[in-house]
């Protein structure tokens, strides 16, 4: 079915309030993963857990030792009671692996160092790892005080994180975007397409042309063909400086959305091989390989994957 010349506005709010797209599960990483982590964790589940939303923990050396004394003391204090789905007070220690960052949709880091660590070890990962907006100090031999202290600058920097960005929207492109998305072809893509390009595809009826925003500002585009039932990903993109923020898996669920919406069967994409993060990303949304074309990029010359999601399934 091709794409109606009418595209609706598809609006995701992210207001914990209302239709939520904090990702459903949120990986906190810090060194041993004793005291800051496991903190963050289940101080998150305490705040914004529920059903559709669950936070876990790991390091980047952990031994297997239980959660830092001090550390529950704290979330006790604060009012953030062990429960069956929060259970940090049996908390043992884990060393972040490549499955435990691949069961996660972000990954969180308590500070900078910790984020290089992972993006160097596991770089297929690497757009979905981000920092805390302030580095958490490691309280790690200190006492109850300094306990409190970190918890409390951890909940700071989880409600700036995840409360801060109160509004996340996919609508239908207009003329008014095409120097936007343009300027964002000439940033991001060796093959960037024209304003006159951008512009034939916003008129075009079996085409769909999307621009997120976070609070009104531009963050990323995304522009789909439909044809007798099939829909093909041309371009998905977020402008580098928000990127690691999740918006290029929020902006693919509203294509998938859409496409659903639309009854199409099938999406199709293709993707560099050397681009792991982009395959991961569309693998953790049900897209599977389906075949090669061999040398089919320039500026390197490379192969490209091609994937589909089945709609029907």
């Amino acid at each position: 079915m091709t794409a109606s010349a009418e595209n609706s506005v598809i609006e995701v709010e992210a207001r914990l309030t209302g239709e939520d797209v904090t990702p459903a599960k949120v990986l906190f990483v810090c060194t041993g993963n004793t005291c800051r982590s496991p903190m963050a964790a289940a101080l998150f589940n305490h705040l914004f857990g529920d059903e559709k939303r669950h936070a876990s923990s790991a390091g980047l050396a952990a031994d297997g030792s239980p959660i830092s004394e001090n550390a529950k003391f704290a979330l006790m204090e604060r009012g953030v009671l062990p429960t069956p789905s929060n259970d940090y007070v049996n908390h043992v220690s884990r060393t972040a692996d490549e499955k435990i960052l691949g069961e996660a949709d972000l990954v969180v880091c308590v500070g900078p160092r910790h984020a290089m660590a992972l993006m160097m070890a596991y770089p297929a990962h690497a757009s979905k790892i981000t920092v805390l907006p302030k580095e958490i100090s490691d309280p790690y031999g200190g006492g109850l005080p300094v306990y409190r202290l970190c918890l409390a600058e951890i909940e700071k920097a989880l409600v700036e994180m995840f409360e801060g960005s109160d509004r996340f929207t996919v609508r239908a492109a207009s003329h008014d975007d095409v120097s936007l998305i343009a300027d964002a072809e000439k940033e991001i893509f060796r093959d960037a397409w024209s304003e006159k390009d951008v512009s034939s595809y916003i008129d075009s009826p079996l085409h769909t042309v999307s621009v997120a925003e976070e609070n009104g500002v531009f963050v990323g585009y995304s522009i789909v063909s439909e044809v007798a039932g099939e829909a093909e990903i041309l371009r998905i993109a977020v402008l580098p400086e928000h990127r690691r923020r999740g918006f290029a898996g929020r902006l693919l669920d509203a294509i998938i959305e859409k496409c659903t919406g639309s009854c199409d069967e099938k999406i199709f994409l293709e993707v560099r091989r050397s681009n792991l993060a982009a395959m991961t990303l569309y693998s953790s949304k049900g897209f599977t390989e389906y075949g090669t074309r061999r040398a089919y990029y320039r500026d390197p010359t490379e192969d490209a994957v091609l994937m589909s999601l089945d709609l029907d399934k």
